[in-house]
């Protein structure tokens, strides 16, 4: 059902199986990992030296230093509170972004002289410095870096070179988030160190970042106020419900750079919530509905443009001038999008322009 969902409000290209994609991922992409429930980390990729085993053993070593503390079970999937799926994101950026930065610290620490007393502000500044390298990432960035240090390191071990090449066949909707937990997520906790230490490190976990906004720009709006994102809910559609759900700046990032690449970052800035709804109709056609609300009426309106520009690209044939009038999908139904303020609504398929009046309506903010 979610990746159906997907599929149909342009999160995917192309139909996939995507349990079969998840496990494809993870067991391509997962050199160790932490199991809460055993309370042990488990090698799955043996590397081919000392320091790569040792770098390794730090990240797993964290996890379970965080999992004694802060319960990770817990707070990954808290008991009685639901977590959205931008909210679940989140959350991950400061596990996996914490052991990130706790490993990095560790590589540097393990090869500095006096290093285990505290270290110096020129090695902070080091770390700072590889760090946002680390954030600014992308996926090729990140792939061709593994095996430059695969290289100087003697030659990338078999295992990981599987990994890398799995890279260029994962969806980008799959693999982004991933990897960004590890890249952006450093950051999430370099800045919280900044601003206070381990003990700001630790309060991530006591009061976790509620959006993939916050963990994106953890310098302005994570710290050193938080920029709360709107909790959007949308009215019941006739159909049967596949998903219901957020997306969240992050998925907006990875939707426009699958179709627009250059405007990708630009048209998700500003990003203030979300919630979307794909229902399955009697005569099995898919319906989606989203409600976005966004900073200011400007960011509105860039994410506006862009999002008809992707239609462009979604549906090539399709006339993006009167949007409100309905653009034609290519396979069935119709797109409305309707700007009103600092809002944007979309109607994703269908054949009905009374379904948007139905969701500018109900939706609440």
């Amino acid at each position: 059902a979610e990746s159906e969902a997907y599929l149909h409000i342009g999160l995917f290209n192309k139909p996939i199986d995507l349990a079969a994609t998840l496990e494809q991922t993870m067991a391509t992409q997962a050199g160790a990992y932490y199991d809460p429930k055993a309370k042990k980390f488990f090698l799955v990729m043996v590397p081919a030296n000392d320091m790569m085993l040792d770098t390794m053993s730090a990240h797993e070593l964290t996890h379970g230093l965080q999992d004694q503390h802060f319960d990770l079970t817990k707070y990954l999937e808290p008991k009685g509170k639901k977590l959205d799926d931008d909210q679940s994101s989140a959350r991950r950026f400061v596990v996996e972004g914490d052991a990130t930065f706790t490993m990095l610290l560790y590589a540097i620490a393990a090869n500095a002289p006096g290093a285990a007393n505290g270290l110096p502000p020129s090695l902070m500044a080091m770390i700072d410095q590889q760090v946002k390298t680390f954030a600014n990432m992308d996926l090729s960035a990140f792939s061709d870096m593994t095996k430059q240090q695969s290289a100087l390191m003697g030659g990338m071990d078999p295992e990981i070179k599987k990994s890398v090449e799995a890279m260029d066949s994962l969806p980008p909707a799959v693999l982004v988030p991933l990897v960004t937990s590890y890249t952006k997520g450093a950051l999430v906790s370099s800045v919280a160190y900044k601003q206070g230490g381990w003990k700001a490190v630790d309060e991530l976990y006591k009061n976790p970042p509620e959006s993939t906004e916050q963990t994106l720009h953890p310098e302005t709006k994570l710290f050193p106020t938080r920029d709360h994102p709107h909790k959007v809910t949308l009215p019941k559609l006739a159909g049967t419900e596949l998903e219901n759900n957020v997306l969240g700046e992050m998925m907006w990032q990875i939707y426009f750079a699958l179709w627009t690449p250059k405007s990708g970052t630009i048209a998700s800035e500003g990003w203030g919530g979300d919630h979307y709804v794909v229902v399955r109709r009697p005569d099995s056609h898919l319906v989606g509905a989203i409600a976005t609300i966004w900073d200011t009426a400007e960011d509105a309106k860039q994410f506006y443009d862009g999002y008809l520009a992707t239609l462009k690209v979604r549906f090539p044939a399709a006339d993006v001038s009167k949007p409100e009038a309905g653009v034609a999908r290519s396979d069935f139904g119709k797109v409305w999008v309707k700007l009103a303020g600092a809002k944007v609504y979309i109607v994703d398929g269908g054949d009905d322009p009374k379904v948007m009046d139905q969701v500018v309506a109900g939706a609440k903010f």
